[in-house]
Order: C-alpha cells, then sequence, then structure tokens
C-alpha cells in the first residue's frame, strides 16, 4: 500500500523533488527497515541516523530525510528532520477527513487498551494504530505518518513522563475523542503529587477537535481534574467510565445492551480496559455488539501479562513496566488465577519514583502478606527493602540485579509453578523470561 508520493511529500515539506518516490511504510532504524520505507535520520545522544544512510538505501528503503547532503536522488535534504517528522505527521492529520481519530493516555492500561481497540474496531473498518511503545515525541509523529489515507478509526497512543509533554503531543494529533484510563502514581519522581499527575493527563483534552468526546476511568480521587479539563476543552461530551468497583461486576451495560464479563474477574485491570475501549467504540459510533464478539481474538502484547508456558512453568509475563498500580493489579491476578503448583512472584525494581520509592515498594506488602504467595524474589535495590519485611517463609532471593540471578532462580522452580515476573523495563527482567525459554527443563 502506498502511503507517500513524490507529490505529496512535496507538498508536506515544501521540497521539489522530481524523483518518483513510493513510500510504503516510516522507519526511524535501519535494523526493522522494510524495503519501500521512508528513513528518518534522528540524531541522538549515543546514536545519529546519518550514519545509516547507506545502509537505509541499500536495504532498499524508498527515501531518506536527512539534515546532510548525500549524492543519491531518494535522499531529501531538510533543515531538520524530527521538523519534517512533524509536519508531514500534520499534513496526513489532515487528509484523514473521513477518519475518526481517538487519543489514549492513561498511567495504567493505554498500550492494553490501544490493543484491544485495534482488535474491537479492525472488523468495522480500516483500523491503524500505534505501534508498539511509539507513544512518545517520536513515536506518535510516526504514527500518523503511517496512517493510510483511506483509513476509518486511527487509535494514537500517548505517554509522558514530565508535564507538558501530551500538550504537544495532543495537538498534533487532533483526535475526536480522548481518553484517560486512570491516574496513578507513574513517574511520581517527576511530579509533586498525583494531582500534578492528573492535571498532566488531562492536557490530551486540550487538542481534541471542536465538539470533541472527553472520557476518562473513574477509579481514582482526582476525576474532579479530569472534569474540569474537559469541560474547559469545550468537549461536547465529558464522560466517566465506571471503572471503579469491576472486580465485583460480572456485567457491562450499554444503550439497553449487557455484555458478560465473567470470563475476566481473575483480572479486573484488563477489565477496566475492556470496559474503557468498549465505552470507546460506543462513543465513535462503532459497533458495541461486534466490537465485544471479537475479545475473543485478543491476545496480550509481549511482557504486559501474557501467559507463557515454559516445561510445565506458567509464567505471566509482565516485564515492560511496573508502577505501584500495575504491581498490585498483576500481584492481585496471581492470587486469583488457578494454580495446582506453587505461586511464586520475581519482583524488579518500580523506577522513577523519586522520594516515594521506598513507601511505594513496601506497600506492596498488602498484597504478598496472608496471600496465597509462596515465595518472592526480588531484584534491584528499591524491592531489598520490600524483601526486608516479608515474613521469612516468603523470602526467596534478593539480588542487586538481573545479573547476579546466575542459574539460582532457575533452580527454585518446579512443574506446575505460576509465577509472575515483573517490574520496570530498565531492570531488564525480559532477559530472565528469554533465558527461561532457552534453558527451563525438568
Amino acid at each position: 500500500m502506498t502511503l507517500w508520493t513524490t507529490a505529496e511529500i512535496n507538498a508536506a515539506l515544501s521540497l521539489r523533488c522530481s524523483e518518483p518516490l513510493t513510500i510504503t511504510g516510516v522507519s526511524l532504524d535501519t535494523r526493522t527497515l522494510k524495503a519501500g520505507d521512508l528513513f528518518v535520520c534522528l540524531r541522538g545522544e549515543t546514536h545519529d541516523g546519518h550514519h545509516y544512510i547507506d545502509a537505509a538505501l541499500a536495504a532498499g528503503a524508498g527515501a531518506v530525510l536527512s539534515e546532510e547532503a548525500h549524492p543519491d536522488p531518494r535522499v531529501l535534504r531538510v533543515s531538520d528532520t524530527f521538523g519534517a517528522m512533524q509536519a508531514m505527521a500534520r499534513y496526513r492529520r489532515n487528509q484523514l477527513d473521513d477518519a475518526f481519530i481517538m487519543g489514549i493516555t492513561g498511567s495504567v492500561g493505554k498500550t492494553t487498551t490501544k490493543e484491544l481497540l485495534r482488535v474491537m474496531l479492525s472488523p468495522q473498518g480500516v483500523t491503524t494504530a500505534t505501534t508498539g511503545n511509539y507513544n512518545n515525541h517520536l513515536g506518535v509523529p510516526v504514527t500518523l505518518m503511517r496512517c493510510p489515507k483511506q483509513a476509518s478509526f486511527v487509535i494514537v497512543e500517548m505517554g509522558m513522563n514530565h508535564a507538558g509533554e501530551l500538550r504537544d503531543l495532543t495537538h498534533l494529533v487532533r483526535p475526536h475523542l480522548a481518553l484517560v484510563t486512570t491516574v496513578a502514581p507513574s513517574h511520581i519522581g517527576n511530579f509533586s503529587s498525583l494531582r500534578d499527575i492528573a492535571m498532566a493527563k488531562a492536557e490530551i483534552f486540550e487538542g481534541l477537535v471542536g465538539g470533541g468526546i472527553a472520557l476518562y476511568g473513574d477509579d481514582h480521587a482526582y476525576t474532579d481534574v479530569l472534569f474540569n479539563a474537559a469541560q474547559n476543552s469545550g468537549a461536547r461530551h465529558h464522560i466517566s467510565v465506571p471503572t471503579a468497583g469491576l472486580a465485583s461486576r460480572t456485567v457491562w451495560e450499554w444503550q439497553g445492551l449487557s455484555f458478560d464479563l465473567t470470563d475476566y474477574n481473575d483480572d479486573p485491570a484488563l477489565k477496566a480496559c475492556i470496559v474503557c475501549a468498549l465505552t470507546v467504540v460506543g462513543m465513535a459510533g462503532a459497533d458495541v455488539k461486534t466490537a465485544y464478539d471479537a475479545l475473543s481474538t485478543f491476545q496480550r502484547p509481549s511482557g504486559r501479562g501474557n501467559i507463557v508456558e515454559i516445561s510445565g512453568v506458567r509464567i505471566i509475563h509482565d516485564a515492560y513496566n511496573a508502577s505501584p498500580a500495575s504491581m498490585r493489579a498483576a500481584l492481585q491476578r496471581l492470587a486469583a488465577l488457578p494454580c495446582s503448583g506453587r505461586r511464586m512472584a520475581l519482583l524488579g525494581d518500580m523506577l522513577e519514583m523519586g522520594k516515594h520509592s521506598a513507601a511505594y515498594h513496601t506497600a506492596l506488602l498488602d498484597d504478598l502478606v496472608g496471600k496465597p504467595i509462596t515465595t518472592v524474589h526480588t531484584v534491584g535495590p528499591a524491592m531489598a527493602a520490600l524483601h526486608a519485611k516479608l515474613p521469612k517463609h516468603q523470602q526467596g532471593l534478593c539480588v542487586p540485579d538481573v545479573a547476579a540471578l546466575g542459574d539460582a532462580f532457575i533452580k527454585t522452580l518446579r512443574p506446575k509453578d505460576l509465577i509472575l515476573i515483573k517490574g520496570s523495563a530498565g531492570v531488564k527482567l525480559a532477559q530472565v523470561v528469554d533465558r527461561l525459554r532457552a534453558s527451563l527443563v525438568f
């Protein structure tokens, strides 16, 4: 599928390229570049994309955006490649006249909700969504640049860890609907309070198109912040999604229809994402029953709570990231899932907690002590504080980093065990899952 022609690139960037270009994708990394991709050379702290122009061309790049001159006519010189990305993103956004644009953020659940929406809406029209974790100042422009002009639904995930970041992203996206899944202490080390996080999340409403729709989950104490921000944005509708108390609810209702959520009783966090996603579908004017039926095909993204079985050991692979809210939800899921062996946890530090780190880590005791979790292994200095407060019978390994685990962790496992592996991405617990895949044999 052609995403960009020479004429469109010229119009977006005010260029006069005469080379017949046919762009079928967008790439920032030659290691994943596909033939036909537009390769954008960006300068970072450790890498400079301009060093890989020849590699991109050799791999079949359809064109290259560069700040440096190059003899190949497929290399388009611009003064600022990041600015060019934004210009192309704005140009494509202006072409999406017939698409319904959704912006998704939240302290917890935004990626899962985005993937649910992809599954729910794909049967109902051409659907495009953020890939992987492309939810920042680089990823959001790429998401828009990758949108086909004939898209019916566009789902853009937007992340932030400082105030002001969402404001820039949402003004670029200009969504028809914006959702804040929840407010929780993710990145609390970069903020003075949870209320400040709520205010930063609420920035997503500022970019709503006229008469847009603002949605937000109600399972936190800052709905007033989101309500006021939605109202100030001029949203036509601002709706609180009933995500609080979902653990005990088995039915969700929408405009006279009832939907059974019993299958998700062991995972209230996923249930909340489902309710958010179905509400978005309804407000987008799509068919909610079709969306609900599509749930049967949903698979969690790798590292975000998907269950992997290796040699009879079931692993809840949740090593992509961690915050106090997502950690508590994962531990509650571990305790609730059926298990004929032992329930265990390998927990890594929750990063960006700042001065609150010790308090948030030790607060996890409430979800461990007295629960059907046999052993807790910890990785990192912050989790060591939790380990020290655990009852002796629950204390497993306590190591400073993944490398220090060695073979000791593998030796603790038995067939039929159920183990949660969760921590912030920087702790690199995903490496443990990879090692288990390679070497766990009984």
